[in-house]
């Protein structure tokens, strides 16, 4: 019998076998370090690179951590590495990823050329990161993170994506690499690396899914952020944010970049200062003016503070349906971008008044606002063009003040207005800590003492809660 014929034929008790090396496919498992070693990061990787050779032994696996380069390059040399190293896919994941210990088998399952999974921000918003193709002028897209009630959260699965996925957890076959040009991730300082990638890999025709089932948690604060623990008040907040910048970005028809732009530049350096320093500010007719004019400018530099947190319009918005009955009636003084007004009505389906000084160009963006959202009834927009409001036409269950007491040239009369037009029982939210004028601030008119304030309200019928700073109730 032939030596060839000893290999084919099937194995006997007196038959010799020989070992025929297997060539198992490869996988990199890549990971872009730059916090340094976590604990906790440091262990998952342990389960999960055990599991993923105990699991899956038709694959060899190798296991590379590259440290101290910006992001960039720390993914372009992960990819340089699998090629060498003739892999067949890329598994890319940041070190601050906590990760589930079949991930790698439900992500090569799908037998797609890259897939990526579901994790969420730190801070902020905590988005999704995961984002969408949207047109914004004729010729012109842009990209915006989907919403935490978007189909692809809300029924879990794989899909298709017409977008960005985060480049904290990818799965590439390698071969697509081959179709792209070097360097692979860049980023130009307007456009991160996940976005560059990705539509690099869209212009090669290469088809990027996302499998928002599988779920890796992110190392932040809390310390550990997954959908489960992402507070129920920061996702609001988010909600808010999101919807605020849309409305942004369709009041200006301006693209995520664009509005980026503008809201920065419009507070940027000593931009309100040169604003507040056209003209003088002597007199109540020339502040009035300064409020008056700027054109859209207002709206810009509001933006930029509206975004930032602040703790009595954070709690406004978490909190105000509880101390307001349903149906209820609040007005919002000094309303601004309407950034409190219209949640409050929208989801709270509080009766809500916007009032601010006539003729100012922040209320033109509000009543586009109410328009848009299809809130006509149940927002409504008053105008004032005095230094204390007249009265309104029946007492109302709050009034809100925030981030205005110190824009005010009579405040102590619009403290006697408040406590007049209150309901018995209701309730002001006043962040009178806002006491300090500030040479970058010019539109700050006075140096307040907030016992003053407080003593003041308690004159006039009001208590302050001792829980929030900013609350205060009304004597029934």
């Amino acid at each position: 019998m032939s030596f060839l014929g000893t290999l084919l034929k099937r194995p006997t008790a007196e038959t010799v076998v020989f070992d025929v090396p297997v060539k198992r496919p490869k996988v990199l498992i890549g990971v872009a370090g730059f916090l340094g070693v976590v604990p906790q990061c440091q262990e998952n990787f342990f389960g999960f690179a055990y599991r993923c050779g105990r699991d899956h032994p038709e694959y060899d696996f190798l296991l590379k951590i590259i440290i101290k380069k910006e992001q960039f390059r720390a993914r372009n040399n992960l990819v340089d590495l699998a090629l060498v190293n003739d892999c067949d896919y890329l598994l890319m994941l940041d070190d601050d990823m906590d990760i589930p210990p079949d991930l790698f088998g439900k992500l090569s399952r799908h037998d797609k050329d890259v897939t990526g999974a579901l994790y969420y921000q730190r801070g902020g918003a905590y988005h999704p990161v995961i984002m969408k193709q949207v047109s914004k002028k004729v010729r012109l897209k842009g990209i915006d993170f989907i919403h935490h009630f978007d189909a692809m959260i809300t029924k879990p699965g794989l899909y298709e994506l017409d977008g960005i996925i985060g480049g904290g957890c990818m799965l590439f076959k390698t071969d697509v690499f081959r179709k792209l040009q070097q360097p692979y991730f860049w980023i130009d300082g307007i456009v991160g690396t996940d976005v560059h990638i990705c539509n690099q890999l869209r212009e090669a025709g290469v088809k990027i899914h996302v499998d928002t089932s599988i779920e890796l948690g992110h190392l932040g604060e809390p310390p550990l952020i997954t959908s489960r623990n992402i507070p129920t008040y920061n996702q609001e907040i988010g909600k808010v944010n999101e919807a605020f910048w849309e409305d942004l970005k369709s009041y200006f028809c301006m693209n995520d970049i664009e509005m980026e732009q503008a809201v920065t530049l419009a507070c940027a350096g000593n931009a309100r200062e040169v604003e507040w320093n056209r003209e003088p500010r002597d007199t109540w007719e020339q502040v009035r003016k300064y409020y008056q004019q700027g054109d859209k400018w207002h709206v810009l530099n509001l933006a930029a503070y509206n975004l930032k947190h602040d703790e009595a319009r954070a709690w406004v918005i978490n909190n105000m349906k509880r101390v307001v009955p349903a149906g209820g009636s609040v007005v919002d003084l000094g309303c601004g971008n309407g950034y409190v007004s219209l949640p409050l009505a929208q989801r709270d389906g509080l009766q809500v008044t916007a009032m601010d000084l006539t003729g100012v160009p922040t209320l033109d963006f509000v009543q586009d606002r109410i328009k848009k959202h299809d809130l006509v009834g149940r927002m409504t927009t008053k105008e004032f063009d005095t230094p204390v409001p007249s009265d309104l036409d029946t007492p109302v269950d709050a009034i809100l003040m925030i981030s205005m007491f110190d824009h005010l040239w009579d405040a102590h009369g619009m403290m006697a207005w408040a406590a007049h037009n209150l309901k018995p029982g209701g309730y002001l939210v006043c962040d009178s800590w806002r006491t300090l004028k500030k040479e970058t601030e010019p539109q700050h008119l006075l140096k307040f003492d907030p016992h003053t304030i407080e003593r003041q309200f308690r004159k006039l019928g009001l208590t302050l809660m001792p829980e929030h700073p900013f609350l205060f109730k009304k004597e029934a």
